[in-house]
């Protein structure tokens, strides 16, 4: 292949890829408790959102370190984790359960769909509320939690990133064949 058809194929390449990549976001959060109990929770999704696909959430907890000031806590159970999207005219919520987290380095995780071809909204705020229970082997069981808001989504059409690659690859190819013509 010559050189300019090498170039050219690296731009078609770069003209469908680069418009398609989403930027995902892996923000995470680590949380002290009075009895010494340290938990992490981490979220991974993308902070765009295409027009009539899923928006995926994936949130995830972790036990660091079970607190043992106050009693002794040997696990983590009902975890659930409550999510809510709001926009200025929109709102839909969810919720996930995370199985048991019964040792120290464990983790749950889960992953949340959300169908949201009704939006009319440019963006939507992503909040999440975390609580669950320590099981504490000498006394009452504690309750651990917080509000956490991920940030704006932004909302695109779909057409728009759809039909300008495709339009790429069409003029590039009308070139390439018009120029063997010759």
């Amino acid at each position: 292949m010559k050189n300019k058809h090498i170039c050219m194929l690296l731009v078609t390449v770069l003209i469908l890829v680069i418009p398609t990549q989403i930027i995902a976001l892996s923000p995470t959060i680590t949380k002290n408790e009075t009895d010494g109990t340290v938990y992490k929770v981490s979220a991974n999704y993308s902070n765009t959102y295409i027009n009539g696909t899923f928006f995926e959430l994936y949130m995830e907890v972790e036990a660091v370190t079970f607190g043992t000031l106050e009693g002794v806590i040997e696990a983590f159970y009902d975890i659930e984790v409550d999510i809510s999207l709001s926009g200025d005219t929109y709102f839909r919520s969810g919720n996930t359960t995370l199985t048991d987290i019964n040792i120290e380095g464990g983790s749950s995780s889960s992953t949340v769909l959300f169908n949201l071809s009704d939006i009319t909204d440019d963006n939507f705020q992503l909040t999440t509320h975390i609580h669950f229970k320590g099981n504490n082997t000498q006394g009452d069981d504690p309750s651990y939690g917080f509000i956490w808001v991920l940030g704006f989504v932004k909302v695109k059409e779909a057409s728009a990133a759809i039909i300008a690659p495709i339009l790429a690859v069409l003029s590039i190819a009308y070139i390439a064949n018009k120029k063997r013509k010759k």
